[in-house]
């Protein structure tokens, strides 16, 4: 746990830093950058005090979590459409959700890593693509998303992929299989996200609700990892 921090901590300090020059290239929204940052600093730490509670205590928290999106969810499609007609992707939200309660019951090696491979990606991306971003990577889904931004939240999951290896955090039997294995990760974050901003293009909605100051709603703020930890919690259910 104090190794998962003192990571946080260091990747804080550069976050911090990257936020910094994105402010200095966009004065305009200073505040909006700084919230958001300060914001998302308490999701992380918050998380990652999550994994240091008892397997149970996690679970709840999980589920707490399940149950306020599902409920943003819902409340989100009836303001723009009918529940019948998204009944399909409400089914497949709540099969993503109990994979994401389960994944709160695995083991610190393999949920460690694994949230902090979202929040290295979807962190770092987005930094990188505000302040290098040109080429559109989903332009018609996402405009947001960049292939800058894709590859510098990439190298960054890579990179502390290598420490983690180096400290024996994680399950991996070999460096090259860190790599491979953490590049997953960081494709099925970026998954995740882009389902999400499908749907919302879909509704015609910007954000899931403006319940997290900065971010959006909960939905905005978890999709990453509610899809990432869900896939990972059916994948070990398989291969046991």
């Amino acid at each position: 746990m104090q190794i998962f921090l003192t990571i946080l901590g260091v990747l804080s300090a550069v976050g911090g830093g990257m936020t910094a020059l994105a402010v200095r290239l966009n004065p305009l929204e200073r505040w909006n950058k700084w919230l958001k940052y300060a914001v998302y600093l308490l999701f992380v730490f918050g998380l990652f005090f999550w994994l240091d509670m008892p397997r149970t205590s996690r679970m709840i928290a999980f589920g707490g979590v399940s149950l306020i999106g599902l409920i943003e969810f819902v409340r989100a499609i009836r303001l723009k459409a009918s529940v019948r007609e998204y009944l399909w992707p409400i089914a497949a939200y709540i099969f993503l959700l109990v994979g994401f309660v389960r994944a709160a019951g695995l083991s610190h090696q393999i949920l460690g890593p694994v949230l902090m491979a979202v929040i290295v990606f979807d962190s770092f991306s987005q930094l990188t693509g505000q302040l290098v971003g040109r080429s559109k990577l989903i332009p018609s889904i996402s405009p947001g998303k960049t292939t800058e931004g894709f590859i510098g939240g990439w190298i960054a999951v890579l990179i502390v992929a290598i420490f983690e290896y180096m400290n024996h955090l994680s399950i991996a039997t070999g460096l090259a299989t860190e790599l491979v294995l953490s590049s997953v990760l960081a494709v099925l974050a970026f998954v995740g996200d882009i389902l999400a901003s499908v749907i919302k293009r879909k509704l015609g909605l910007k954000d899931y609700s403006h319940w997290i100051p900065g971010h959006g709603g909960v939905n905005d703020r978890f999709d990453s990892l509610i899809f990432t930890l869900a896939i990972v919690a059916y994948a070990t259910l398989l291969t046991q």
